[in-house]
């Protein structure tokens, strides 16, 4: 497979380098590594199999769940490797997918032993989809998300290119996904100077010696409640510092209250607002 994408060019040869790499470190098939890090389009790197396997690619229709696999059709040390999967028998013959990367010797043995055989070749993702069909297990996430992208792309008419997609311009983020790339919006500052806002509605006139305000998911949140104890003990102390006024002044209320009382509840009352 490697010495067809090199003579198609359908992989530039550093992408390539990239892909061999990346093999090397997470193993895998190298279809696999190239789906990952979307070097090629699955359609054009289904052509790409094709060629180096010089066989059809499996249609998506053959993938999809429902039908009845052949397995024992197959031989058993070939498929519990995994280099086989039974597709559905079809017109007296049995249609198989093979592994991209299946050893020569490993094909021989397969093309040998069924009678009326057909090979196609797919993506390893999509084997191991098949794979997990037969036990029933759930597919490793590496492979489930390849092999869904991989069916995908090849339900579409053809390979979706850059010139195809429409320019679209990207909505207003939302207030709060303005800070993402910090952790508050505004720069902290020195102690000598204010803060300085750059996003959100965070107060530049705060003075340096308050605390600033901490962030829950990006959103600003002051320290103390405007109803917590602290801040109504401070208003408190506030008020004893404030100078007291006249006498004369505070009584002008409750003898004016007094004065109008017409009965014995209006008359206490106002004795009391005077005590």
């Amino acid at each position: 497979m490697l010495d067809q994408l090199r003579k198609s060019g359908a992989v530039g040869e550093s992408a390539l380098e990239s892909a061999l790499r990346r093999q090397q470190i997470y193993g895998g098939s190298l279809d696999t590594v190239l789906l990952e890090l979307e070097l090629v389009d699955p359609k054009i790197l289904s052509d790409e199999l094709a060629a180096a396997n010089e066989c059809e690619s499996v249609p998506v229709a053959l993938l999809e769940p429902g039908l009845e696999r052949p397995w024992d059709a197959l031989p058993p040390e070939l498929a519990a490797l995994g280099w086989i999967m039974p597709l559905r028998r079809h017109l007296g013959t049995v249609q198989v997918a093979i592994h991209p990367e299946i050893p020569s010797e490993q094909r021989t043995a397969l093309e040998r032993s069924i009678d009326h055989l057909q090979v196609m070749v797919t993506c390893e993702a999509c084997l191991a989809k098949l794979a997990a069909e037969r036990s029933g297990s759930v597919m490793p996430q590496r492979y489930a998300i390849l092999a869904l992208r991989w069916m995908q792309a090849m339900r579409n008419p053809s390979p979706t290119t850059a010139a195809d997609v429409p320019v679209r311009e990207s909505a207003a983020p939302a207030p709060w996904m303005s800070v993402s790339a910090e952790t508050a919006p505004y720069t902290v500052p020195p102690v000598s100077k204010p803060a300085t806002v750059r996003a959100g509605g965070v107060s530049a006139n705060k003075p340096s010696g308050q605390r600033s305000p901490t962030f829950l998911y990006g959103l600003p949140v002051d320290d103390d409640d405007e109803g917590s104890p602290a801040a109504s003990g401070s208003r408190a102390r506030v008020d004893e510092n404030r100078p007291a006024a006249p006498l004369a002044d505070r009584l002008a209320g409750p003898r004016s209250a007094l004065a109008e009382a017409v009965g014995r509840d209006q008359a206490t009352d106002a004795l009391a607002r005077a005590a």
